[in-house]
């Protein structure tokens, strides 16, 4: 209840005060688009929620990770490049595929015999309504400590350079966010696992979890962090040399996300066990950490500072993260396996370093990015870096062999 409600307020809060534009034209107009936004992105993660609480992860991801982004991605070709397609029916469209999610997951859980929105309160006793309350608390407080900490670098660069500079920064941040996307995904499906973990006081279990997550999720955002930096120029071409100068935004920012992939469950274990109040305590150090290290290098190094300041900030949030657990559960997630994953990175991307750029970028992307997948994942089976990664390469084998 306590994440739901952290969610709820986190999307809400995003939106009203981060998307003025949208606010202006749509909320107060007769169609109200962006209340119904607000009201099926608020009832996509509420059923989720629900879902994941069901034990059930994977459908309210898959359909967010990839139902939802593929209508998005229709309907910005839409406006790109179907004529009768303007603004106001893209906005159609774009609020189209949010809803479209959640009445997906809704008609799933309905068609389950899963959907129950009765309110159920005898089994609120005394004690269970303050750890309710206390978690909840908590984890609104978190909310808007992660909405305060994805925007604060925007903001202090808008104040200490141009508003051309922000454009540059904001653009390119995104692309160093890929990184870290497939982490997300995998850590809404180890949620329920770690948190019965936790619950039958299982260390062993939580301990293999948490391993194999900081692996699995640092393999798959190495190997994204290396696509992108191995397809750079292309960036560059897709976004036009305006962008020019956010190589280094979308390096840093990638490092930073690469950081937080590789931490794996570490969120979780503090999230779902007692010691839940530490994750809104982390988050103010990190606030003051991001504002303090922003203050010293975009004066200096501009959008690049920024970047720099982002890095470091969660750097030293990851270690103390890092720590904590330690401190708390003995546990730790690293092995010589993270040296290997760095070398095969490493490796990957010396494999397309010195080849010749093509004159048509798409078919430059397509053999750099074929290039890359192959030698990591190659080298990552061989090594064995990843036991999931292996067993669901031996799967494919054995349908394609069949």
């Amino acid at each position: 209840m306590g994440f739901c409600l952290a969610q709820l307020c986190t999307i809400f809060c995003h939106h009203l005060l981060f998307h003025k534009t949208f606010l202006t034209n749509y909320f107060f107009s007769s169609r109200g688009w962006c209340f119904h936004y607000h009201s099926f992105v608020l009832a996509f993660n509420l059923f989720d929620s629900y879902a994941r609480a069901l034990g059930n992860a994977v459908t309210g991801a898959l359909i967010k990770e990839i139902v939802q982004r593929v209508l998005l991605l229709l309907a910005v070709l839409s406006y790109g490049f179907i004529p009768f397609i303007d603004f106001e029916k893209f906005i159609y469209l774009y609020v189209t595929a949010f809803s479209t999610s959640g009445i997906i997951l809704i008609y799933y859980l309905i068609k389950k015999g899963q959907f129950d929105v009765t309110p159920k309160f005898s089994f609120l006793r005394k004690g269970l309504r303050k750890v309710i309350y206390s978690v909840s608390l908590y984890s609104i407080l978190q909310g808007f400590g992660n909405i305060l900490v994805q925007r604060v670098d925007t903001v202090m660069i808008s104040f200490y350079l141009t508003l051309e500079e922000t454009g540059i920064y904001g653009t390119t941040f995104f692309f160093g966010l890929l990184i870290v996307m497939p982490a997300r995904a995998l850590s809404r499906i180890t949620s329920n696992v770690l948190a019965q973990a936790i619950k039958d006081k299982n260390m062993e279990r939580v301990n293999s979890i948490y391993k194999k997550s900081s692996i699995n999720q640092f393999l798959i955002g190495a190997l994204v962090f290396i696509g992108i930096w191995g397809n750079i120029d292309n960036v560059f071409i897709i976004l036009t040399e305006e962008f020019r100068g956010g190589e280094y935004v979308i390096f840093y920012i990638g490092l930073s996300n690469l950081m937080n992939a590789i931490l794996g469950a570490n969120a979780q274990i503090l999230q779902l066990s007692r010691h839940y109040r530490y994750t809104a305590y982390l988050l103010v150090v990190f606030a003051v950490l991001v504002v303090a290290t922003n203050f010293i290098f975009i004066p200096s190094f501009g959008i690049i500072g920024a970047a720099m300041a982002s890095f470091i900030s969660v750097l030293i949030y990851s270690l103390i993260r890092i720590y904590l657990v330690y401190n708390k559960f003995k546990l730790q997630p690293f092995s010589i396996k993270h040296v290997y994953i760095v070398l095969i990175a490493l490796v990957s991307y010396s494999a397309v370093y010195f080849i010749p750029a093509f004159d048509n970028f798409i078919v430059d992307i397509i053999i750099r990015s074929s290039i890359i997948s192959l030698v990591f994942a190659g080298i990552a089976i061989v090594v064995n870096v990843s036991d999931d990664f292996n067993a669901m390469y031996l799967q494919l084998r054995s349908k394609f062999s069949n």
